[in-house]
């Protein structure tokens, strides 16, 4: 079971940098018309069927669940990275896939890759690996779905090492991952209205403002 405690805290964050965030760049109306009905807080991991953890799954777009919740320390709080990867990566990893399924994203994007998509036999991938043959994370080997999920949750939540990853790419990959994201931008401005960019800034800003927000009283 999640603690209380850290259940609430963590909901004001996802409250700030996720819905609110969204609500900034595309409309209240928006958030009340996509956001999931129910966010099941969860005190440990979950296992995969990789056998890896997940930080958190989505399911018909009604219900996120969020793990490790009980991982939440004034450590974890303080640290933007460690938030990211500990949650914020994976929420919007998986808001993308709530998108996606009631406005699919072009069949197009899929075709980028298409020849390289490896399904489950992506954790044997690491990340160099992914980034040279135009994949943002090994995860994002698997499949078309993934992928479009993988390469919008990183590009708004980790702007300040896009670059070096795309540097990391070499040309072909670099190539490869632009490609995307350009497809990734227009179905958001075309499908949802939505800057990408926009996003991106909301995120960040809101990110560094996470130390001022009072995680006792929901705002």
């Amino acid at each position: 079971p999640a603690d209380s405690a850290k259940a609430t805290k963590l909901a004001i964050i996802f409250k700030y940098l996720w819905l609110d965030a969204y609500a900034e760049v595309a409309g209240a109306d928006f958030v009340k018309a996509n956001a999931p009905r129910s966010i099941i807080a969860i005190g440990s991991p979950g296992i995969n069927a990789q056998g890896l953890q997940t930080a958190a799954s989505a399911e018909g777009g009604y219900t996120v669940r969020v793990y490790r919740v009980n991982d939440l320390d004034q450590t974890i709080l303080e640290d933007q990275d460690q938030l990211t990867e500990y949650y914020f990566h994976t929420i919007h990893h998986e808001f993308t896939h709530i998108l996606n399924q009631k406005k699919p994203y072009p069949v197009a994007y899929d075709q980028i890759s298409k020849a390289d998509y490896l399904g489950s036999e992506w954790i044997r991938k690491n990340e160099i690996d992914a980034l040279r043959a135009g994949f943002i994370s090994p995860y994002s080997m698997e499949n078309g779905g993934e992928d479009i999920a993988e390469l919008q949750s990183y590009y708004i939540t980790t702007p300040q090492k896009w670059e070096e990853k795309l540097n990391k790419a070499g040309k072909a990959g670099r190539t490869t991952i632009e490609n995307k994201l350009e497809i990734l931008r227009s179905y958001l401005k075309n499908s949802w209205n939505i800057d990408l960019d926009q996003l991106r800034d909301a995120v960040l800003r809101r990110t560094h403002q996470v130390p001022t927000l009072d995680l006792n009283h929901l705002n």
